[in-house]
């Protein structure tokens, strides 16, 4: 059976995704974003994890933080 992964882990891991996306952009302009696929799929690929990673956060977690807007970051 799997094991249960934590709500800390899936914010800490959502936490290096956003860094990783800031090291993807660092130095680029908007124009630069919009010109280059490659760098924009990476950004998507990267905020579908965020996704990924709050759609699964515990119930508990969404009821006691209820002024984040889970759905927002779960959309992505």
């Amino acid at each position: 059976m799997k094991e249960k992964v934590s709500d800390k882990t899936r914010i800490e891991h959502a936490m290096q995704v956003i860094k990783e996306i800031q090291s993807y952009i660092n130095g680029k302009t908007f124009s630069e974003f919009k010109t280059d696929s490659m760098l924009r799929s990476a950004c998507l690929h990267q905020l579908s994890i965020i996704g990924d990673a709050f759609a699964n956060l515990s119930e508990q977690i969404r009821i006691e933080y209820n002024d984040v807007d889970w759905k927002g970051y779960i959309g992505l």
